[in-house]
């Protein structure tokens, strides 16, 4: 399995040119966003800010509807902010494309609020932008 690491997580759809994959690579593909949406999801869960900002690169970017965050500090800042105790992240993976070493996960969320929060449920969609990494 190829590794890949995040460098920018997008709210908003992303265009790649797709290109024809061997059915390996499209199931390497698939098997990287699939670790990658599992690791998201258990990071936003953990409320440790510093477990989702380990998935960004130092110059990595995330779009929210609350702004864009550029680099881990700022990343870090937004995760802190938002993230609270029970918080549940549920993704759906819908699409991958792979264009060289770049990979794009596509999908849907729905997190879910704990009781007492003033919002209980936010659904939408993702696009994660991963870069290979290493050798593997």
């Amino acid at each position: 399995m190829r590794r890949f690491i995040v460098s920018c997580l997008l709210a908003t759809s992303a265009i790649v040119s797709s290109t024809s994959l061997p059915a390996h690579a499209q199931d390497d593909a698939k098997i990287a966003c699939q670790a990658m949406d599992a690791a998201f999801e258990a990071a936003l869960e953990s409320g440790d800010p510093a477990k989702v900002v380990a998935l960004y690169t130092a110059d990595g970017e995330m779009n929210a509807p609350q702004g864009i965050f550029q680099g881990t500090e700022a990343i870090a800042a937004f995760a802190k902010a938002f993230m609270k105790p029970g918080l549940k992240d549920n993704g759906v993976l819908k699409s991958t494309r792979q264009v060289g070493n770049v990979l794009v996960c596509s999908g849907d969320y729905t997190l879910t609020f704990p009781p007492g929060s003033p919002v209980k449920e936010v659904t939408g969609h993702y696009t994660r932008v991963l870069t290979k990494s290493g050798n593997g």
